[in-house]
């Protein structure tokens, strides 16, 4: 282990301590240049919208295996109407018309609750639990849809830990366990641009595949940057968010700095020598 992994390990450790709310994090390279960052890497966490991630996976391996068609159109029904973020539950309900590909994209993309319960019942969160134990990710689990307030107060959580999290990124990246097609399509939907916490933390022109989520008392964030020459896997969740930090400002400055400092370690060690001197 390189020094200067210690020391930033060292520093990020220090910002955990100092936080009064509860952080996770899992960070790898994906090129096999630099050590791993980890803080409570496998302590379960509420997933937020992250775990849309794992559903848009089995939405394309049924795909792939001619199980759903992703142009078939779908009329935006009533009873799927709920709170929180996207745009349909705006829309017409009755008339609007999307094909399943668009209900995937809204998912990703604007986070839209609307679309990801239509997803949940046209994909079948029993075979997305399956398709994680079979990745060896036990501990994820989508177990409700969004909104779900009466399954919130029962405890019927979708959770995972940051660890898997960042092992389902590197399953995608590299292709593992999943066929080129699931995991093309998958990152080609986490590419498109969205907010979050990762992208506020790195260079302008970087590319990044993510999602993020946040709920009452919860912020996450998981992604790969494609920093050239020393791609990684970075996973940074919080729960128990003081209540003194209303809207997360504090959360997401802590979350900046920490993921800052990654992203400078895995920039620093993939364009240096073994003995710091610095190649390009």
């Amino acid at each position: 282990m390189c020094s200067l992994h210690l020391k930033i390990e060292k520093r990020i450790q220090k910002i955990s301590d100092k936080y009064l709310g509860v952080i996770g994090l899992h960070a790898v390279s994906l090129d096999g240049k630099g050590n791993r960052f980890s803080i409570n890497k496998s302590e379960a966490f509420p997933t937020a919208s992250i775990i849309k991630i794992p559903l848009l996976m089995e939405y394309y391996r049924k795909v792939e295996a001619g199980k759903l068609d992703p142009k078939e159109e779908i009329k935006l029904p009533l009873d799927y109407i709920c709170g929180g973020s996207g745009v349909l539950q705006h829309l017409t309900s009755g008339v609007t018309m999307l094909t399943l590909e668009d209900y995937a994209t809204l998912m990703i993309v604007l986070s839209d609750n609307v679309a990801t319960n239509i997803m949940f019942d046209r994909v079948g969160n029993q075979d997305v639990n399956k398709l994680l134990v079979e990745l060896g990710l036990p501990d994820t689990l989508l177990r409700r849809k969004m909104k779900a307030f009466r399954d919130i107060r029962s405890e019927n959580e979708n959770i995972t830990t940051p660890e898997e999290m960042t092992r389902i990124l590197s399953i995608l990246h590299k292709e593992e366990e999943v066929s080129e097609f699931v995991a093309e399509n998958t990152l080609a939907k986490l590419k498109l641009w969205k907010e979050g916490v990762i992208r506020d933390s790195i260079p302008e022109g970087v590319e990044l595949a993510d999602k993020s989520g946040w709920m009452g008392g919860v912020l996450c964030n998981t992604g790969i940057v494609y920093h050239p020459g020393n791609a990684y896997a970075v996973t940074i969740m919080f729960k128990h968010i003081p209540r003194s930090d209303e809207k997360s400002l504090e959360t997401w400055s802590v979350a900046r700095e920490i993921l800052s400092l990654v992203h400078g370690f895995y920039e620093e060690v993939g364009s240096t020598s073994k003995y710091g001197i610095r190649m390009n």
